[in-house]
């Protein structure tokens, strides 16, 4: 698997009730509380563009998909856009 194959991406509700499509590269999974989620959780730490490392939390990630056919070069400017819901 190359570097392109490992990243995906992930409909996620951020702490302040956000939700959007994002394009990560995963790193680690821990168990912590932190300035943004100060009850202990499960997060996952990922590279966001050119961000650095961030983390979010699991219980916030309502669907994952391997991000496949993107250009590297375009991955951390234009994440793909939610899927769509159906209500």
């Amino acid at each position: 698997m190359d570097r392109m194959d490992r990243h995906v991406c992930i409909d996620f509700t951020n702490w302040r009730g956000d939700r959007s499509s994002r394009l990560i590269l995963p790193r680690t999974i821990g168990f912590a509380a932190t300035r943004l989620y100060p009850a202990e959780q499960w997060l996952l730490y990922a590279s966001e563009g050119s961000s650095g490392v961030r983390e979010f939390a699991l219980a916030g990630i309502h669907s994952w998909e391997m991000a496949q056919n993107v250009p590297f070069t375009d991955r951390a400017l234009a994440p793909p856009p939610l899927p769509p819901t159906s209500h």
